[in-house]
């Protein structure tokens, strides 16, 4: 019985996926991984892309930004209510508010990796979390 873990390629295949791993600098198993990894997320929220950038491979919506960047729009929304910034942040964003709701759900889902987004980049911005400028 297989354990999951092999995957049966043919050649035509396996010499492309070796040929974008050497690009990208990772082994031919490591780029599969990931891309398995995004598959099944695009699964589970559709309406999500991934986008390559000078800073990375990141989540995105198809439609629109990547996901860091609506949920900190999102966060500095004036609303009170979940759905009042949602609306705000989907007029802002000149979105559809499921789009927005899409990406919310996508950062409930990946938490962690969204705000390590949103903190590199106040970082680079040169912003404290509390959005207070660093000396």
């Amino acid at each position: 019985m297989a354990d999951g873990r092999t995957i049966e390629l043919d050649e035509a295949l396996a010499a492309r996926l070796g040929g974008a791993a050497g690009a990208a600098g990772v082994t031919p198993p490591a780029l599969a991984a990931a891309a398995i990894e995004e598959w099944l997320r695009m699964e589970r929220h559709p309406g999500v892309c991934f986008r390559n950038g000078a800073a990375g491979r990141r989540a995105a919506l198809h439609d629109g930004p990547d996901i860091w960047q609506l949920m900190a729009h999102l966060r500095g929304a004036s609303g009170e209510e979940d759905g009042e910034r949602i609306r705000e942040t989907a007029e802002l964003l000149d979105l559809p508010e499921r789009s927005v709701r899409t990406a919310v759900r996508y950062y409930a889902a990946h938490r962690e990796e969204i705000d390590g987004w949103i903190r590199r980049n106040d970082e680079a911005a040169g912003e404290w979390p509390d959005g207070e400028e660093t000396k």
